[in-house]
């Protein structure tokens, strides 16, 4: 009896633990992705910044590619062999609404 009681402690600690690391993980994974968009929209704020009056800006292949793989929202330029040679600033704003709207909340609600 005492060693079915040892054995079913055990296993339950063990699945506890498992969880909480699998918690940590993606908690750590969502941290990474976040910093990530947060990098990625300096840049291209900065170019849309530098040419406030513009509306296309030429520039920035991979942070418009991670943009659209993280969003699912797709850059209005049409795809060339090396990718997206340009976002709008339609663009610009559609990334940032989805982040307010998809990452923060999520985020506030983890605090």
């Amino acid at each position: 009896m005492i060693n079915r009681f040892i054995i079913l402690s055990l296993g339950l600690l063990g699945f506890l633990f498992s969880t909480c690391q699998a918690h940590r993980g993606i908690a750590a994974e969502n941290h990474e992705t976040d910093s990530l968009l947060r990098y990625n929209f300096r840049i291209l704020d900065s170019v849309a910044n530098a040419a406030p009056h513009d509306t296309i800006y030429y520039c920035c292949i991979a942070p418009i590619y991670f943009m659209e793989l993280n969003t699912k929202l797709q850059s209005d330029a049409p795809t060339t062999f090396v990718g997206k040679m340009y976002f709008t600033r339609n663009n610009l704003i559609a990334w940032h609404n989805w982040y307010n709207n998809h990452r923060r909340r999520k985020n506030s609600s983890l605090h």
